[in-house]
């Protein structure tokens, strides 16, 4: 945070520490109207009582912890994130299509049995039994289509661990940044609460002596009251955006210290996480596209058979048959499914060219954002000091009577309005870098 606008120390006067301040957020603005004496003393029990029946819901501020490490706390987030459970889902896949590829036979075999008689007709005493196995082959170059998908599928699994890392480290450094800009904002609206009440105190005590009138201690009191409301919605935002990180972590602490600095290559590199998911899965389209291909024309069929039979009016005769069955043809039949693959192909491939393109638009804009916020930054300081400069004449004034208190307060909410874009902006800088080194692949 930038140095505050000591506002105080300018008036040559001894500030109080600052209060302690409450969890619950909602009963602040009626309890600085409680001490301010225009809430009426008969609302402080109930007050009270409603205070406690909403301790049970309130919100307990992040741990800050020096020993939480980004690897673990990436490793715990992914651990928590709902889109875990489909990388085992995916390696259990890719395991079971190479295992397909290692058997000898192309799908699983059969066991046949026939049976014949004429009983049911003339009664000749025929009997015929023959059992044995259907055996399921691979066609020629079916096998090792086979193996190539099993391949791409676990190149494919392997590169959605990567990708949903990756996935899970955006997320991450956003929420994280959220709840840094959620501070920021706390933070300057305390020390806005701070400079009123002394304030408060002042004009108070100038009205009791009779420099001052009624009117300004009304005006100085209503921006005291002011000033609660914004540090009401500052603590819920900041509310928001740790229960984000919680739902997103599943811890109750975040790490000391987090910030980014601009670096890595400066366009997007082959080997980005989302690109080398994306071409696993046009490697795996084409893989299958291949063996679909190839099963598709039908598979041959291999049945040994012994078989015991016998004529009528003769003995058991046995033997051994060998049966060999290779579709043909079915042209037709075999360009549906391969069309299907085909076009499941070219989805992946234009699934892969969507991808890129978006990326490269997410890192232009992620480039021009921090542009124009470098150069907003310069402008937002220089204003800050100059608002600074321009209430330290405005206290000196007001302590010698040459301004009113509405033109000072007035100068004193341009300077905070310049400090808190200042500071704002401060953020949204790490924020962008931040955006940048998600879009080219790295990592913190």
């Amino acid at each position: 945070m930038m140095p505050g606008m000591r506002f105080i120390d300018n008036l040559s006067l001894c500030t109080s520490a600052r209060p302690q301040r409450r969890n619950a957020s909602r009963f602040r603005l009626f309890i600085s109207l409680i001490a301010l004496g225009i809430a009426a003393p008969a609302f402080a029990a109930d007050a009270t009582d409603d205070d406690a029946h909403l301790d049970e819901h309130l919100h307990e501020p992040l741990t800050i912890s020096a020993e939480l490490t980004w690897e673990e706390l990436i490793e715990q987030t992914l651990i928590n994130y709902p889109r875990f459970v489909e990388l085992a889902a995916r390696d259990t896949e890719a395991r079971a299509l190479a295992n397909r590829a290692r058997k000898w036979f192309s799908g699983q075999p059969s066991a046949v049995a026939r049976y014949q008689t004429d009983q049911l007709q003339e009664n000749n005493d025929l009997r015929e039994v023959e059992m044995g196995f259907e055996l399921l082959l691979w066609r020629p170059g079916e096998r090792r289509d086979a193996r190539s998908l099993g391949a791409a599928a676990g190149t494919e699994s392997g590169a959605a661990a990567v990708a949903l890392r990756h996935e899970v480290i955006g997320l991450l450094r956003m929420v994280l940044w959220d709840i840094e800009r959620a501070l920021n904002a706390v933070a300057l609206a305390e020390d806005g609460i701070d400079v009123a009440t002394e304030l408060v105190r002042i004009v108070n005590r100038r009205y009791e002596a009779g420099d001052l009138p009624l009117s300004d201690t009304l005006l100085v009191r209503s921006t005291s009251l002011e000033r609660e409301a914004v540090l009401v919605e500052a603590e819920a935002f900041l509310l928001d955006a740790e229960r984000a990180y919680k739902s997103l972590s599943g811890l109750e602490m975040r790490p000391a210290e987090f910030s980014e600095s601009l670096s890595g290559p400066e366009e997007i590199d082959p080997s980005h996480p989302w690109l080398l998911l994306a071409d696993a899965e046009v490697d795996r389209a084409r893989a299958e596209l291949e063996l679909i291909d190839r099963t598709a024309r039908g598979t041959p069929t291999l049945t040994l058979a012994p078989r015991r039979e016998r004529a009528p009016f003769s003995s058991f005769d046995d033997s051994f048959g060998i049966t060999f069955a290779l579709p043909f043809g079915g042209q037709a039949h075999r360009n549906v499914e391969t069309a299907a693959a085909a076009r499941d192909v070219a989805q992946a491939e234009s699934d892969r060219a969507q991808l890129l393109r978006q990326m490269d638009l997410d890192l232009h804009e992620a480039r021009h954002d921090l542009v124009v916020i470098d150069a907003s930054l310069v402008l937002a300081r220089e204003r800050y000091e100059l608002a600074s400069r321009s209430l330290e004449m405005g206290q000196t004034a007001f302590v010698q009577g040459e301004i009113t208190l509405f033109e000072l307060l007035r100068w004193e909410e341009t300077a905070r309005i310049a400090q808190r874009e200042a500071e704002s902006l401060e953020i949204e800088r790490q924020r962008a870098i931040a955006q940048i080194n998600q879009a080219i692949g790295e990592w913190p």
